[in-house]
């Protein structure tokens, strides 16, 4: 059963970068991101109201950690993919789950068999493709909003690895932790727009509202709530899991070349194919 919810948070995450990227695309950055956190903490309450149980301020910090994790993901990705074509930034993100295999390596002393690092080897090569390709669009590793979608890839690892932690670990109940880290961002996130942005509003680029910022939220919450009900399930494997979801990357990416007519979109084909079979391989062997 976990992983039927899988492969529908896949699809519903494949949704949510169709959203984030039609939302952001000549778009105050912040102001759609705070707008979306909200909207996603709105959609939570009859949720909250029903399932969530009172809990104690050590799990509320456990929470709060990731909240942080969240909003970190959601600024460095957020302002990447403005710039970035869809059709590059997602087979980036689809990365994920090799780098949560490479942190777990350096950081926790786990052991690899050969083959794995083969997998290994066929994901980093498919990955720096994306360089060679992206050079004849001006979107080479040089560029600083593609080592945003990177750095925005490796804080999405993090907070897999936690989610791991506290849903299965630690038992935090998976209603709370979702809405409660998606209140507490929105918090941080209005201190943010505060600071940042409003005082400069009406300066440089300015915040239009877009319905596909609801979209946004409409497909993350839903996305998140399949996913952590398959990671809590007992015989749940997050390294599955975490390659089940990247597969959604098809659907950015045709959105990518049908609607918004990217370029280069069969050389990207080939290198988000070797993404795919890298982390499969990775997860499965």
């Amino acid at each position: 059963m976990w992983l039927l919810f899988g492969f529908i948070s896949a699809f519903l995450l494949g949704c949510y970068d169709i959203c984030k990227k039609t939302s952001v695309d000549g778009n105050a950055v912040l102001p759609v991101l705070l707008t979306s956190m909200v909207c996603s903490t709105l959609l939570q309450i009859p949720l909250a109201i029903t399932q969530i149980p009172v809990l104690d301020a050590h799990t509320h910090l456990l929470i709060f950690i990731k909240a942080c994790l969240i909003m970190s993901f959601g600024l460095t990705t957020y302002f990447g993919i403005r710039r970035v074509p869809l059709t590059i930034a997602s087979p980036i993100g689809a990365t994920g789950p090799m780098w949560v295999v490479m942190g777990a390596v350096m950081l926790f002393g786990e052991h690899l068999e050969w083959y794995q690092w083969i997998a290994i080897a066929v994901t980093l090569f498919s990955f720096m493709a994306f360089s060679m390709i992206g050079k004849k669009e001006g979107f080479s590793f040089r560029n600083p909003y593609v080592w945003l979608v990177i750095a925005g890839t490796l804080i999405g690892a993090c907070s897999g690895l936690y989610d791991k932690y506290a849903l299965q670990g630690l038992n935090i109940n998976r209603y709370a932790f979702q809405f409660f880290y998606a209140s507490e961002q929105a918090l941080m996130m209005l201190i943010f727009v505060l600071i940042f942005w409003w005082p400069k509003r009406h300066d440089g680029i300015r915040f239009k509202w877009r319905w596909s910022i609801l979209g946004i939220s409409l497909f993350w919450v839903t996305s998140e709530l399949t996913y952590f009900y398959a990671l809590s399930q007992p015989d749940a494997m997050l390294s599955m899991l975490s390659v089940i979801r990247r597969t959604g990357v098809i659907i950015p990416f045709l959105y990518g070349t049908i609607v918004l007519h990217d370029k280069n979109t069969r050389l990207k084909a080939v290198a988000l194919t070797g993404v795919l079979i890298g982390v499969t391989a990775l997860a499965l062997l």
